[in-house]
């Protein structure tokens, strides 16, 4: 069987079936990933759909989300080494990209800023909202007459201070796409950023008209009485 019609089928018997990062999600971040790699000159395609295709599969398993890079990245491991289907070099590669890919930081070499931009891709855009929308489903729209929110156009350090607090990064919708258009600060390579800043736009975007909508039916209505 091909090495990468293997690494497939893996995914698709343990990806969580959760809201946002089902098989979809791992397949586009697989596209992004082989773009990327093909602006930048990355050599090994092979080694970004093994580690996009795998690096969300720790979600399967109980524990705190946070860690889930890391518990992604072993699994991942083991099932190369029982399947031979990479060298020890390629394998510690693809444990670095994943490991760390929900991390702020990143990874210390050039495949995991491919898999780190190509997932954060994945948050963006139109796409960002309908994954938002599934996966928060019990976050209200927004809290406050400011619909814009307390994590406006704030950087990354603001939500990661949530995230050290052990609280989620957003407490409403609006306020989870302030979260979302944040993470590309972390984003690596300029080619990935260059396709992210429109997708960005699109977040803060669609918040200002809401915010116009909303306000919109508010005038009307004191109009009305």
């Amino acid at each position: 069987m091909d090495k990468i019609k293997k690494i497939e089928d893996y995914a698709k018997s343990i990806v969580i079936m959760q809201a946002g990062h089902g098989y979809d999600h791992t397949n586009r971040v697989r596209n992004w990933g082989l773009i990327i790699s093909e602006q930048e000159d990355y050599p090994r395609p092979d080694l970004v759909q093994a580690a996009a295709l795998l690096h969300d599969i720790g979600l399967s398993k109980a524990g705190d989300r946070r860690d889930h890079g890391l518990r992604s990245a072993e699994m991942a491991e083991i099932f190369f080494t029982e399947n031979n289907l990479f060298g020890e070099e390629d394998i510690a590669e693809i444990y670095e990209a994943i490991s760390t890919h929900n991390k702020g930081y990143g990874g210390r070499n050039f495949l995991s800023a491919i898999l780190k931009d190509a997932d954060i891709l994945d948050l963006l855009g139109p796409i960002g909202v309908l994954r938002a929308a599934r996966a928060e489903l019990d976050l209200p729209y927004y809290l406050t007459e400011d619909i814009k929110s307390p994590g406006w156009k704030k950087g990354n350090d603001y939500f990661d201070l949530k995230f050290q607090s052990g609280r989620r990064p957003a407490d409403d919708m609006m306020e989870q796409f302030c979260f979302q258009a944040s993470c590309y600060e972390n984003m690596k390579l300029k080619s990935a950023k260059a396709i992210a800043k429109p997708y960005v736009d699109f977040l803060y975007d669609f918040i200002i008209k809401l915010d116009k909508q909303i306000g919109s039916v508010i005038s009307e209505r004191i109009k009305d009485v």
